[in-house]
């Protein structure tokens, strides 16, 4: 799979679609639903989202705290990820990854379709990886939002 490739192909993704994907990383590692991330948990979402830049995680979040309360709201995250197109672009592993099973760009896969990609990237479909798709779905509405795909991916490598 070309990261690189995929990562592109979210250049054609709207502004809404994006701030969309956003909003469902940031939803998925507010676990407690304050509505805020604290310093922590910005920087364990960027380090799972596969940022290695320059500017650090703390530095990130204090320019985009702009209401220097303790936590980073849900709309500073969103324009602070818009602001810093280095950060926004390395992160965008995972967004890029769901955009291959998001045919539609609006933030939903078919678990269908998630499975039928997962066989192009050359992948043996057996009961485990049926069973992890069915775990995604976490609402059991039979497609997978980008949130709740991030909401398991964090949790199962014990993030959140």
């Amino acid at each position: 799979m070309d990261v690189h490739r995929l990562s592109a192909k979210l250049n054609d993704v709207s502004e809404d679609g994006f701030i969309r994907y956003l909003k469902g990383e940031f939803a998925a590692m507010d676990t407690a639903k304050h509505g805020t991330l604290s310093l922590l948990q910005f920087e364990k979402l960027l380090t799972f989202l596969g940022y290695d830049g320059e500017m650090k995680p703390e530095t990130i979040f204090e320019k985009g705290n702009v209401d220097l309360k303790e936590g980073i709201t849900v709309e500073e995250y969103c324009k602070t990820m818009s602001k810093f197109p280095d950060v926004k672009n390395r992160t965008n592993r995972l967004r890029a990854l769901f955009l291959k099973f998001d045919h539609s760009n609006d933030g939903f896969a078919p678990k269908k379709d998630v499975v039928e990609e997962i066989r192009k990237m050359g992948v043996d479909i057996d009961k485990e990886i049926l069973t992890k798709v069915d775990n995604m779905d976490v609402n059991k509405d039979g497609k997978i939002s980008y949130q709740e795909y991030m909401y398991t991916s964090l949790k199962e490598k014990q993030y959140i």
